[in-house]
């Protein structure tokens, strides 16, 4: 097996078992589901891989690596216009990135996240996105993310030079809605 870093500064081995924080949505999969939201920005994308003219992540006008991602990326969701955000977050930052998907339905956006469906069990899963309790994003909302398992598995579309195959998981989105919204 080879050792490549991702974009997002994350060593892989170059097999399906291994987490790739690189891979992109399907198109399919992202065209159905921006039908129904009208996405207006990706916000845990890169140059490669993003699915919305604005996107946020390494290489983004608004970030330059991971550091700017993790440090950045709550006071860019509270400052911004409300929006409509898709998020394939990378598979090993998933805990980060259910929390803050949380946190931006608290500053009034809708977040489409998708994720491997195995997670359930995790102690974040049940903090961030059953939402078992209060959120800690200094307003005490709770938003429980409406969630659709998706039949079969998802073929993520791989960076350049890596091998597509098929992902040893089932994936869900997992939908966090603002306070009243529908």
């Amino acid at each position: 097996m080879t050792a490549t870093q991702d974009s997002f500064g994350f060593v892989a081995e170059q097999n399906y078992a291994e987490p790739r924080d690189n891979w992109r949505t399907p198109d399919d999969l992202y065209q159905s589901l921006d039908a129904e939201f009208g996405f207006t920005i990706d916000a845990a994308a890169n140059e490669h891989n993003h699915k919305c003219a604005v996107w946020y992540g390494p290489g983004s006008e608004y970030c330059t690596d991971t550091l700017d991602v993790m440090r950045l990326w709550p006071p860019f969701v509270r400052e911004m216009a409300r929006a409509n955000i898709w998020l394939n977050p990378p598979f090993t930052l998933l805990a980060e990135f259910t929390e803050w998907a949380n946190c931006a339905a608290v500053y009034g956006h809708t977040v489409v996240m998708v994720m491997p469906a195995h997670k359930t069990g995790m102690p974040w899963w049940h903090r961030w996105v059953r939402c078992d309790c209060v959120t800690q994003c200094g307003i005490g909302e709770r938003h429980k993310a409406d969630l659709r398992f998706l039949l079969g598995r998802t073929a993520y579309v791989p960076p350049p030079g890596i091998p597509a195959s098929s992902p040893a998981f089932s994936s869900m989105v997992a939908v966090y809605r603002p306070s009243g919204a529908a």
